[in-house]
């Protein structure tokens, strides 16, 4: 299932150490977010590198275009530690986490292949896999992916797990933080510019250009704090009053996850979450 055109081609990357070691116990679900961000961490935790590549054309299964078999990598983006748990930067990671909730929990189609949060290619992936290989489309196998080498490097993890899986750039969906978008907007693209996030501008370094970028918002603070204020707004947490919204951007963007993991076309669902805005009530 080529989410779109244009492919990255796969090259082995230089041997990166990995382990079997599982970083966390079991699966963080979505009410474990709530009761985090109601005590004030709504959110999880969690060169120019590129060579020339050649790749070909992904098969379809028929002549639709809709892919049968193959693999998509969601890498939701943020800073490891403990200090930045509940920060807004971090609604990459949390995305991802809702993603292997919604689908692992709720779907009832996939389940885990291999451990939990596994740490390898410079960060913690988890791998899902279709319960039935009987599907007329859509991807086979989920990786979620979350780099371990801090939003600014992110980059080079994400250029080592797509090398390691072979996989072309279009199977690619980044997830990440966004200042020019109101808390509760979710904006799937094909393309663009980093727009000032720095983990995105790390991931273009690599030579990544066509692959779906995924924009959560986290909303401007106001003018008058200065650049000193968009530093403190970004590593900041969100306000209780926003919590609700933030809450169900998350589940939005995990049932984007699912509609393009299971054939539905980028455009579509683009058309189909693009116009959301979680509002409340009152």
């Amino acid at each position: 299932p080529t989410i779109f055109s244009s492919c990255r081609g796969s090259a082995r990357s230089a041997a990166v150490p990995q382990s079997r070691h599982v970083g966390r116990s079991r699966m963080v679900c979505r009410n474990d977010w709530i009761a985090a961000g109601v005590a004030g961490g709504l959110l999880g935790q969690f060169a120019q590198r590129r060579c020339a590549r050649m790749c070909q054309p992904s098969k379809t299964a028929n002549g639709s275009g809709t892919m049968q078999s193959k693999v998509l990598a969601v890498v939701g983006l943020g800073n490891v530690g403990n200090q930045y748990v509940g920060t807004r930067h971090n609604i990459g990671f949390a995305a991802v986490d809702e993603v292997a909730s919604k689908l692992l929990d709720e779907s009832g189609s996939w389940i885990l292949e291999g451990p939990i949060w596994e740490a390898a290619h410079g960060g913690n992936l988890l791998r899902l896999k279709r319960r039935s290989k009987a599907f007329e489309s859509g991807f086979s196998e989920l990786v979620l992916f979350k780099p371990a080498s801090m939003m600014n490097g992110s980059g080079r993890p994400v250029s080592q797990l797509m090398d390691a899986l072979k996989l072309p750039e279009s199977h690619l969906v980044l997830i990440y933080d966004d200042l020019d978008l109101e808390v509760g907007r979710l904006r799937l693209r094909k393309s663009g510019s980093a727009g000032g996030q720095n983990g995105v501008r790390s991931v273009l370094a690599q030579g990544f250009k066509e692959f779906l970028r995924m924009r959560l918002g986290i909303s401007r603070p106001p003018k008058a704090q200065g650049r000193h204020g968009v530093v403190g707004h970004v590593l900041g947490r969100f306000r209780h009053e926003e919590l609700e919204q933030t809450t169900e951007a998350l589940q939005m963007a995990a049932a984007a996850i699912e509609d393009l993991a299971e054939g539905t076309s980028v455009d579509n669902v683009m058309n189909k979450f693009n116009r959301s805005l979680v509002t409340t009530n009152g």
